[in-house]
């Protein structure tokens, strides 16, 4: 079983030189991957493509690659991944002390400690 998602050349023309042109193919190709790699995956199986209409292996042909399907799944799944970078970059961590219980503000804060000690200074 081979994936043709996975055959990349950066240098698409083969003159030595990566423009910019190839560097943004070479981006949408990384976003199109997720979704291509499921399409080719159920393109394997004997009795789904046929069923979804999917045309992603080599008895079939790979028209259905990069079509609207595959950028849908890419796109959920970058969504997720986004979403678990942004929930684990995030975490708050507690000070030390912290109750883990909100305060509203500072006034709930010196409620909750009482009264403060006011200290006088040393005899001299």
């Amino acid at each position: 079983m081979t994936f043709t998602s996975l055959k990349f050349t950066l240098d698409l023309n083969h003159d030595g030189a990566i423009s910019a042109w190839e560097v943004w193919q070479a981006l949408v190709w990384l976003y199109r991957l997720p979704g291509n790699l499921v399409l080719e995956a159920l393109g394997q199986l004997p009795w789904l493509p046929g069923v979804l209409g999917l045309k992603a292996s080599a008895a079939t042909g790979y028209g259905s690659l990069d079509g609207a399907v595959s950028v849908a799944v890419s796109l959920v799944f970058w969504v997720i991944v986004f979403m678990a970078v942004c929930k684990f970059t995030s975490r708050r961590r507690p000070a030390r002390g912290d109750t883990g219980t909100p305060l509203l503000c500072w006034q709930d804060r010196r409620r909750l400690q009482g009264p403060t000690r006011k200290h006088s200074s040393p005899p001299m």
